[in-house]
């Protein structure tokens, strides 16, 4: 992104280093090159996306939009709006400030890994919306010591949990999908399994607030 279009689109090559607008095998960097505010104004599936130190403006999610591995952010804002996206992975640190889709976020492991880590000084904000786990049995989410707080969560996997979570929502426990790993989940909204779920195991516990 060298943000030196006319426009702030992403649609609009003129803002690219080439002049040529993103495409699905392409890497996507944000770094200080151009702070300029980045709008993702059609619907673009790409490779990965990285949004570096140095970048300070807001890329506004306006479109369908699909990052098959890692979306890694350590500066500047992502604000998703009721659009849905689906990232392969999303991992945030330093002063990322990630405001999710108020739709569905669903991140899609493409391989088995960690698919959300967030360190204590990045924001994750659930927007209202659901994120969704699914993939080949990611261990999901990572924070350490920083806790997540999700508005729904849906879990389409088996997943092991390598860091606390809250979900104010709802907490679905999909079709041979199940949580483990001991860590603590506080529920302070419905759990809901599904008929043929596996459960939770491994010491992992939901607390109900």
């Amino acid at each position: 992104w060298d943000g030196g279009g006319a426009t702030n689109n992403w649609s609009d090559s003129a803002n690219w280093s080439g002049d040529v607008a993103p495409t699905i095998a392409d890497d996507i960097i944000l770094d200080g090159t151009s702070t300029k505010n980045s709008n993702i104004d059609a619907a673009f599936t790409v490779n990965s996306v990285s949004i570096n130190g140095g970048f300070t403006g807001t890329i506004t999610q306006n479109a369908a939009f699909t990052v098959t591995n890692a979306f890694t952010q350590s500066a500047g804002i992502f604000q998703g709006t009721a659009v849905n996206a689906t990232f392969g992975s999303l991992n945030l640190s330093a002063s990322a400030v990630f405001n999710a889709p108020s739709g569905t976020l669903t991140l899609n492991a493409q391989t088995y890994a960690f698919i959300l880590q967030k360190d204590a000084s990045a924001v994750f904000n659930a927007n209202g919306g659901t994120v969704e786990a699914k993939g080949a049995s990611p261990n999901f989410p990572f924070g350490g010591t920083a806790t997540i707080t999700f508005n729904n969560l849906t879990i389409s996997t088996n997943t092991l949990v390598y860091g606390p979570f809250v979900v104010n929502g709802t907490l679905t426990i999909g079709s041979n999908s199940s949580m483990s790993g001991g860590v603590p989940v506080i529920a302070n909204g419905n759990v809901v399994f599904a008929n043929d779920a596996d459960g939770v195991s491994g010491n992992t516990e939901i607390h109900f607030s």
